[in-house]
């Protein structure tokens, strides 16, 4: 992202370049390209903890993992979710700190951003990512599957083996667009939209010259969640169902349930 600033600030030297202008025009040139960089550092880490919260919910009854605690973020956009495992021999939360994690959700980014999520598909069970409606694909041409693959006892072929629980990652180039990474930052290719061009995350400038809105005008980014509630099973057991926006195999919403520890308001 340091590249990204380096990029901005010498497109503004050249333009200022060009002029006379005040210091106080300087000023504020300065003000606003970090004002922008922040917003777009920002978007990249917002974005990224979506995707991977996102493994984490998917993947947590099956890894073994409770919701012991939960809150709605400050401005209503996302909720902060923990996450603990019971010790197996004493049936209690365990104290070792690898067993406890924290994820932030985020309801929708207002930004010009890929539409990053998941989707089910229920002719293998299983979820995959998605950029735009479109599966993820690593550099051997295979989905990217969400949840974990099948253990020594259960592999399906070549279902398992293209699976994957290691989450996408997103950045932005220093020519401002975005770049994906599907084997944890070892490489990245540009994204791009159902049209094949790539997906500018900087914004347009206006007819008058000045800086556009950095994609503001464009559709939410990576909307997750759309509703959460808590239910109760026959047995008393409590679940937090997350309801995943078109997320099904036809588009549809679904649902991904994780249970809540005992004791937890």
């Amino acid at each position: 992202m340091k590249k990204l600033r380096t990029f901005f600030l010498v497109a503004i030297t050249a333009i200022m370049g060009s002029t006379m202008t005040s210091c106080n025009d300087y000023q504020n040139d300065i003000d606003a390209l970090d004002k922008r960089v922040y917003r777009l550092e920002h978007l990249v880490d917002s974005i990224n903890k979506n995707l991977d919260g996102l493994a984490m919910l998917i993947n947590a009854q099956a890894d073994g993992w409770l919701i012991t605690g939960m809150a709605e973020l400050p401005d209503g956009n996302g909720y902060i979710v923990n996450f603990g495992k019971l010790d197996k021999t004493t049936g209690e939360l365990s104290t070792n700190p690898k067993d406890k994690k924290t994820i932030t959700i985020y309801n929708g980014l207002d930004a010009n951003a890929p539409d990053l999520s998941v989707r089910y598909d229920p002719t293998d069970g299983n979820y995959y990512w998605v950029v735009n409606g479109t599966w993820v694909l690593n550099p051997d041409g295979n989905r990217i599957r969400v949840n974990g693959q099948d253990g020594k006892d259960g592999k399906d072929g070549k279902d398992g083996k293209d699976g994957s629980s290691t989450a996408p990652k997103v950045r932005i180039n220093d020519y401002g667009y975005w770049e994906m990474s599907t084997d944890d930052g070892e490489t990245w290719q540009i994204m791009t939209d159902s049209n094949g061009n790539p997906i500018k995350a900087t914004g347009k400038d206006g007819k008058d010259g000045e800086d556009g809105k950095d994609g503001k005008d464009g559709k939410d980014a990576a909307i997750i969640i759309s509703k959460v509630v808590i239910e109760v099973d026959a047995n008393g057991n409590r679940y937090i169902v997350f309801t995943l926006k078109g997320a099904g195999g036809n588009g549809e919403d679904i649902e991904v349930r994780t249970q809540i520890m005992d004791g937890i308001s």
